[in-house]
């Protein structure tokens, strides 16, 4: 059919499903665009610690290793233009990656089987959220692409320039994020296998693979004074693997939906015959070899530590892959887009907590799509550290008799709004932290002169709704007289 069609017309249409889904990331992640820092500390760290010491001369770690490059990189931005440029970077990655996402699909894959694949990567939550956070999310998302494009260059060419490409992406992406290690060897090993573990070919890419490696430590170690810093160790949940196993589901779900994770699991089990069989150079066996050496190494990761979502993006990169070159019906496809993007419109909460218990009951809610509601978390977070007088308005409501009225303060990583007179403020959908064995040390009521709890959510420091399949946080709301909507009171000793 498509040779009666011109070949400018083929081209223009062929554009038109990336150019529709960067036009679509652009408008929803753009209005995101200086509202503020990402939910999760990580990204408070990198602003107030990581920057100040690079520029400086030094460098903090905004993590255990750290992410240097992306920390390099922002320290640069916010010195030059601020918040606004560090979000506009990652809207400008994100934008790049739509287009080399797009360039890995294969040219014979048209209409809307291609548009359902970008779709599905382009418009769901976590690529929109982290489209305008300042987190290092984007630019890992765009360096894997880059790597899996030198991969499949070199299985297509045996390029030397591709393998070339391919040592320079892996240390870029490491120093972006030192886990994507992971993904780095996944991607060497699924080309391992895809040819056939050739001699003088695996040789070639076990010297790349090496020589990335020390030159990623090398690099780590002039940054840090020494390899002291790898003493710190891996950092893994504390909770029961049990407990683990469910919170990483609720995370799947967050991720792919409903439907996604069914596709998916279905398509692998008729990959894994094929895969080991099958012969041959075609491309399409070559990403659903590397998804299935990823996957569970992927899951697994995350069910050791379940506590951030973004930590199986790339994975949602490779299943995306590998289905959208599998010859499935178009239904199957639009289903599993559909999917994954549709929480970022409209969200279904799971479960839910009442009063103070740890308990969950399950009650499927409807709620705001993941992208408002990140938004409006960011939004409120970013506006207590910038205006004091937000803080005065919840000391108010906190202190409304007390005089001198003690003073309140955002800290990073902490249980709640901090005094200084030592107490806590949280909200109520909070309370169930407290004295919990299950929770982090800082949610021990003996560390307080006194605790507080307000009607409404007063801080967030991590996951919240929608990543945990709850209904959406409710915040304060304040008047332009300065007033509030929050009550709070003092917690019965």
């Amino acid at each position: 059919m498509h040779r009666w069609i011109p070949a400018r017309v083929r081209s223009w249409s062929e554009l038109a499903v990336p150019a529709a889904c960067i036009i679509a990331v652009v408008i929803v992640s753009g209005h995101g665009v200086g509202s503020g820092l990402a939910t999760h500390g990580d990204s408070r760290t990198i602003v107030e610690e990581s920057v100040p010491a690079i520029l400086q001369g030094s460098y903090f770690p905004s993590r255990s290793f750290g992410d240097p490059l992306y920390e390099y990189v922002v320290a640069a931005l916010l010195f030059v233009g601020g918040l606004h440029i560090a979000n506009l970077y990652s809207l400008l990655l994100a934008v790049g990656s739509i287009w080399l996402f797009d360039r890995l699909i294969d040219p014979t894959i048209r209409g809307a089987q291609r548009f359902c694949a970008l779709a599905a990567l382009s418009l769901c939550p976590l690529f929109l959220i982290n489209a305008f956070a300042v987190t290092e999310w984007m630019q890992t998302v765009l360096l894997l692409l880059c790597l899996l494009s030198c991969a499949r260059r070199w299985i297509e060419r045996d390029s030397t320039g591709a393998l070339v490409g391919l040592g320079v992406c892996s240390v870029l992406l490491t120093l972006t994020r030192p886990d994507a290690a992971i993904v780095c060897s996944c991607v060497v090993a699924a080309m391992l296998w895809h040819s056939a573990f050739a001699a003088r070919r695996s040789a070639a890419l076990a010297l790349t693979l090496a020589i990335a490696g020390a030159t990623t430590l090398a690099i780590f170690g002039v940054i840090n004074h020494g390899f002291a810093f790898l003493k710190s160790g891996l950092l893994l949940s504390n909770a029961p693997y049990l407990r683990r196993l469910v919170i990483a589901s609720v995370g799947v779900y967050s991720t792919f939906g409903l439907l996604a994770p069914i596709i998916v699991l279905r398509l692998t089990g008729k990959l894994w015959p094929e895969a080991w069989t099958r012969g041959g150079t075609d491309i399409r066996l070559f990403w659903s070899r590397l998804f299935l050496i990823a996957a569970p190494i992927f899951l697994v990761r995350f069910v050791l530590l379940p506590d951030k979502l973004e930590y199986i993006l790339p994975l949602l990169v490779l299943a995306t892959l590998m289905i959208v070159h599998q010859q499935i019906k178009l239904t199957w496809l639009v289903l599993y887009a559909v999917s994954v993007v549709l929480p970022s419109i409209v969200t279904l909460s799971l479960f839910e907590r009442t009063g103070a218990n740890d308990a969950l009951s399950v009650r499927p809610r409807i709620g705001p799509g993941a992208v408002q509601q990140e938004l409006s978390a960011i939004r409120y977070n970013w506006q207590l550290m910038q205006d004091p007088a937000r803080l005065q308005v919840i000391a108010v409501a906190v202190y409304p008799h007390t005089s001198p009225r003690p003073s309140l303060r955002s800290e990073n990583w902490a249980a709640g709004l901090l005094s200084d007179t030592g107490d806590l403020v949280i909200g109520q959908a909070d309370e169930y932290h407290l004295d919990n064995p299950r929770s982090e040390a800082k949610y021990q009521r003996h560390l307080y002169a006194n605790i507080y709890l307000c009607n409404h959510s007063v801080w967030v420091n991590g996951s919240l709704g929608w990543r945990l399949a709850e209904p959406p946080v409710s915040w304060p709301s304040f008047a332009s007289d300065g007033s509030s909507n929050l009550i709070c009171f003092k917690e019965r000793a």
